[in-house]
């Protein structure tokens, strides 16, 4: 029988790190494409992480526990939308 480890994260709304991953050098061109894929889908690491076998994971969004994948995706979705609504005003207009 494998021993599941469970992890208690209190983010409080902040970026959640789940990986330990080393920071990469990109170029300008790549960083654009990183970008764009963010704004496409914001919850994309999220979406890979939960599909591995035995992931389970539980969200506290003001008070209200939600633990059903669907609904956390949809809430960390809609968090992340609109944090990128309030900073949207970016030094450079192109990125």
């Amino acid at each position: 029988m494998k021993e599941i480890k469970e992890e208690v994260l209190n983010t409080q709304g902040r970026d959640i790190p789940f990986t330990k991953k080393k920071p990469i050098e990109v170029n300008r061109q790549q960083y654009v494409k990183q970008l764009k894929q963010y704004e496409n889908d914001p919850v994309q690491g999220m979406r890979e992480i939960m599909n591995q076998p035995n992931s389970k994971i539980k969200i506290n969004i003001n008070g209200k526990e939600i633990s059903d994948p669907k609904e956390v995706l949809r809430a960390m979705e809609q968090n992340a939308r609109e944090e990128m609504k309030k900073n949207n005003n970016k030094i450079e207009l192109i990125p």
